[in-house]
C-alpha cells in the first residue's frame, strides 16, 4: 500500500522638529560626509549639517584586502520525488513561471483538452491511452479572476471534513479493500470512470480522496477541466527542493506530479489528484511563495489564513513580513509580537522581528531580540548566520556605531554561512548564500565608515566578493530572482561607498543599479512592490547624489539627484512616515546646497529649498533625538539663501527655528557647543542689518561665549 499522499497538506504545519527614523528597507548612509565648501555671504555663513557627524579621526586597523571564505559549492544531485508521508515538510517554491516545467515527448501523454468530463462537482475524465497529445509546454499561472470563493471540493457527492462514512458507503457501496495508515482507516473503492479511489476517515469523517489517475495529464487543461482554472495554484516541493505537486487552497484540491528527476524543475503532469478540507496550511505556502512578488496577494491569503487558523504563528510572522512589504509598519510590528507571543523562542521570527524594528529605527529595542535569536539558534545554523550579519547592521546603524564590532559580527556570520552553502537542503543553502552576499556587504559598509587602513582596497574587495557570490547564487539556484539580488547589492554598494568619503566612485554601481531596478519597475505586476522598488531606487541614488558631491562632481550630483527626486516623490505620495518626508526634504536641500554653493544661484537654491520645508514640517513628530542638531543646521544653512535673494522673513525664521534645535541637541550631548557658533553669527548680523542692535549685540556676545576668536 503506498504512503498516504492525502496528508500532504495537513505536513505543511510542521514545515517642533525632532530628527531622521531609518528608510524603511535600505539603510542609506545618509550624511556622514566632511563640510561642504563654506558660502560666504558678507557675514551669514552656512554650516554643513554632516559636520559633526564624521568618524573619528583615530588610528586605523588594517583591514585584510581579501575577505576569507570559500567559494560557493557545486549544486546538489538531484534525488529521486516522491510524495510526503507524514512528517515530511513539503516547502514553498518559485511560481512555474520561474520553476520551469520540463518539456515532454508528445509519445504516450494525452489530451487533457479531449471529452467534456462527467460533472460531479466538478467531474473527473478517464483519459484515453489512444488519444494523442501535442508537446507539454509549461503554462503560467492564472490570474486571478476576481474574489474566489473558499469551498471544499466534493466528489461524487462526497465532500472531506464533512462526509462521514455511512454516507459514502451508502453512496459507493462497500469497498473493494480496507486498510489502515496512521492508526486510520482508509477504504479503497472503484467509482466510474476511475479504477482506483482511496478515502481516508478519521472517526468515521472523510478526511481525504485520492483519485489516482491512470495515465499522467497535463496539469493546466485538467485544472479547467475541473473548474480550478480561476484559482491560483501554488507549487509544492520538499526540502530538497523537488517539486511534488501543485495546491489549489480555495478548494482544498492538490495535484501530485511524476517525478521530474532533479530539484527545481516540474512535470507539470498529474497523476494522483488529491481532496482534502481547506486548511490555513496552503494558503501559508501560496503566500510565502509569492511574498517577495506579490506581496498584496499574499497579505490576503494570510488574512484567509488566520481567520481559519487564528494561532498558527507562521501565519503572523509571514504577515509581519508582507506588511513590512506594504509599508505598514504598525502592522508589522503587531503581527511580529503575535507570532512571537505564540512561539517565543523561534530563531526565525525574532530575527524578523529586529528587522522590523531596525527599520522603524528602534535600534536599541532590536538588539536582544537578536541575540535571544542567536542564543536560540543552535540547531538551526543558517538562522544563527543571519542573526550575526544582522546584529552587525544593528550596530553600524546605531547612532553610535561601533563599526570594529559590527565587522566582528559580519565576519561571524561569514564563518557559519560558509560551510552551509553546500548544504543539500535549498532552504538551508539559500538562506546560507543570501548570508553570505548581505554579511559581505555588511563588512564593507563597516569598512567604509570605520576607521581602517587600506580603506579603498578593502572596500571594493568585499563588495567585488559580495557580488560574486550573488552571480553564482542565480547560477546555481534554478529560478531564483537574479535580478532581484544584483539590486541588492548595487544599492548597498553604493550607501558603502559613501562611507568611502569620496575614495570610491560610484559610477558603475550607480548603473548597475539604474538598470536592474528600472528592469524590475517595469517587470512588476504588484503596485505595492512596484512602488517599494522605486524608493529603494531613489535612496541608493540619494547615496550616489552625496558620493558625486564629496568628489566634487557636481554636475554629476545634479543628474543622478533628480532621477532620484522622481523616485522618492513616487514613494512619498500617501506615506504618514516622518522618516520619508524628512529623507526626501534632504535631498532637496542638498540639490538646493549646490545651486547655492558651487554655482552661487540662490534663487535656485530657494526652489529646491521651498519644496523641502514642508515636509520638514510634516516629519517633526517624527525625528529622533540625535538627528534634531542636523537638522537645526540644514535649517541654518538654508537661511543664508533666502537673505541673499532678499527673503528676510523666511531667512530669519529658518535661522531662528535651526538655532533652537541645535540648543535642544548641544543640552542632550549629541553635539558640542562649538555648533552654535556660527548660527549665532548669522542672527546677530541679521538683526543688525535689520536695525535691531540690541538684538544682535546678543547673538554677537551668544556667539563669542561659544568660541573665543570670531571667524
Amino acid at each position: 500500500m503506498p504512503s498516504r499522499p492525502f496528508a500532504i497538506l495537513k505536513c505543511f504545519v510542521a514545515a517642533s522638529m525632532l530628527g531622521l527614523a531609518l528608510a524603511p528597507l535600505i539603510a542609506v548612509a545618509d550624511e556622514r560626509l566632511p563640510a561642504d565648501p563654506p558660502i560666504t555671504i558678507a557675514t551669514v555663513r552656512p554650516i554643513d549639517p554632516d559636520e559633526a557627524n564624521q568618524p573619528l579621526e583615530t588610528p586605523g586597523e588594517t583591514v585584510p584586502a581579501s575577505p576569507q571564505a570559500s567559494e560557493p559549492g557545486d549544486a546538489p544531485q538531484p534525488l529521486s520525488a516522491e510524495l510526503p508521508g507524514p512528517g515530511q515538510t513539503p516547502n514553498p517554491v518559485d511560481p512555474p513561471a520561474a520553476a520551469a516545467a520540463e518539456s515532454l515527448p508528445s509519445s504516450g501523454t494525452t489530451d487533457a483538452s479531449g471529452p467534456a468530463p462527467p460533472r460531479v462537482e466538478p467531474g473527473l475524465t478517464k483519459t484515453s491511452p489512444e488519444e494523442p497529445a501535442a508537446k507539454l509546454k509549461p503554462v503560467p499561472d492564472p490570474a486571478p479572476r476576481g474574489e474566489v470563493n473558499i469551498e471544499t471540493a466534493s466528489f461524487k457527492s462526497i465532500t472531506p471534513g464533512k462526509s462521514t462514512l455511512a454516507e459514502v458507503q451508502e453512496a459507493w457501496g462497500n469497498p473493494s479493500q480496507m486498510t489502515v495508515q496512521d492508526d486510520r482507516p482508509v477504504h479503497l473503492y472503484r467509482v466510474e470512470p476511475f479504477d482506483r479511489i482511496e478515502v481516508g476517515f478519521a472517526e468515521d469523517v472523510v478526511t481525504s480522496i485520492i483519485i489516482r489517475l491512470q495515465q499522467a495529464v497535463p496539469a493546466a487543461p485538467l485544472a479547467e477541466q475541473l473548474q480550478l482554472g480561476g484559482i491560483r495554484p501554488v507549487l509544492v516541493s520538499n526540502e530538497f527542493g523537488e517539486i511534488l505537486g501543485q495546491s489549489f487552497p480555495e478548494r482544498g484540491v492538490l495535484f501530485a506530479f511524476e517525478p521530474a528527476g532533479q530539484p527545481g524543475k516540474a512535470t507539470m503532469r498529474v497523476v494522483d489528484v488529491i481532496l482534502e478540507p481547506v486548511t490555513a496550511e496552503a494558503f501559508i505556502l501560496r503566500a510565502e511563495t509569492y511574498l517577495d512578488t506579490e506581496a498584496a496577494a499574499s497579505a490576503e491569503d494570510l488574512k484567509h489564513a488566520i481567520q481559519l487558523q487564528p494561532d498558527l504563528a507562521r501565519a503572523h510572522w509571514l504577515q509581519a513580513r508582507a506588511a513590512t512589504s506594504m509599508g505598514d509598519t504598525e502592522l508589522a510590528l503587531s503581527s511580529s509580537a503575535e507570532a512571537i507571543r505564540l512561539e517565543p523562542a523561534n530563531p526565525q521570527f525574532l530575527v524578523t522581528r529586529a528587522q522590523i524594528l531596525r527599520q522603524a529605527g528602534r535600534i536599541s529595542e532590536a538588539i536582544p531580540d537578536v541575540r535571544a535569536a542567536i542564543q536560540n539558534a543552535e540547531s538551526r545554523p543558517h538562522i544563527k548566520a543571519r542573526g550575526f550579519s544582522l546584529l552587525g547592521d544593528l550596530i553600524n546603524s546605531d547612532p553610535r556605531p561601533d563599526y570594529a564590532k559590527a565587522l566582528e559580527n559580519h565576519m561571524q556570520a561569514i564563518s557559519i554561512a560558509d560551510p552551509l552553502i553546500s548544504s543539500p537542503h535549498p532552504a538551508i543553502r539559500i538562506a546560507a548564500m543570501e548570508v553570505m552576499i548581505d554579511a559581505h556587504l555588511g563588512a564593507a559598509q563597516d569598512i567604509a565608515w570605520g576607521n581602517w587602513q587600506n580603506k579603498k582596497t578593502a572596500v571594493n574587495t568585499w563588495l567585488q566578493r559580495a557580488s560574486d557570490y550573488a552571480e553564482a547564487m542565480t547560477a546555481v539556484e534554478s529560478g531564483f530572482h537574479t535580478d532581484a539580488l544584483r539590486f541588492r547589492v548595487a544599492t548597498r554598494a553604493l550607501a558603502a561607498c559613501v562611507g568611502a568619503q569620496g575614495e570610491l566612485s560610484p559610477a558603475d554601481w550607480t548603473q548597475r543599479a539604474l538598470e536592474v531596478g528600472e528592469r524590475m519597475i517595469g517587470a512588476n505586476q504588484d503596485p505595492h512592490r512596484e512602488q517599494q522598488i522605486a524608493w529603494d531606487l531613489g535612496l541608493a541614488l540619494y547615496d550616489a547624489v552625496q558620493i558625486h558631491q564629496v568628489r566634487g562632481e557636481q554636475d554629476a550630483a545634479l543628474e543622478v539627484g533628480r532621477r532620484a527626486t522622481e523616485l522618492l516623490e513616487r514613494g512619498i505620495e500617501g506615506s504618514g512616515k516622518p522618516a520619508n518626508w524628512l529623507l526626501v526634504g534632504r535631498l532637496y536641500f542638498r540639490l538646493g546646497t549646490i545651486f547655492a554653493v558651487n554655482k552661487s544661484d540662490h534663487q535656485e537654491a530657494v526652489r529646491w529649498f521651498d519644496k523641502s520645508i514642508p515636509l520638514f514640517q510634516k516629519a517633526v513628530d517624527g525625528i529622533p533625538a540625535h538627528e534634531v542638531g542636523r537638522l537645526g543646521e540644514t535649517l541654518v544653512s538654508m537661511g543664508v539663501s533666502y537673505w541673499e535673494v532678499g527673503n528676510q522673513e523666511v531667512a530669519l525664521h529658518q535661522t531662528r527655528t535651526g538655532v533652537e534645535l541645535i540648543e535642544a541637541a548641544v543640552e542632550a550631548g549629541y553635539i558640542e557647543k562649538l555648533a552654535l557658533e556660527v548660527p549665532y553669527s548669522n542672527l546677530a548680523t541679521m538683526h543688525r542689518h535689520l536695525g535691531e542692535n540690541a538684538q544682535a549685540d546678543r547673538f554677537l556676545k551668544m556667539a563669542s561665549e561659544h568660541r573665543d576668536t570670531l571667524r
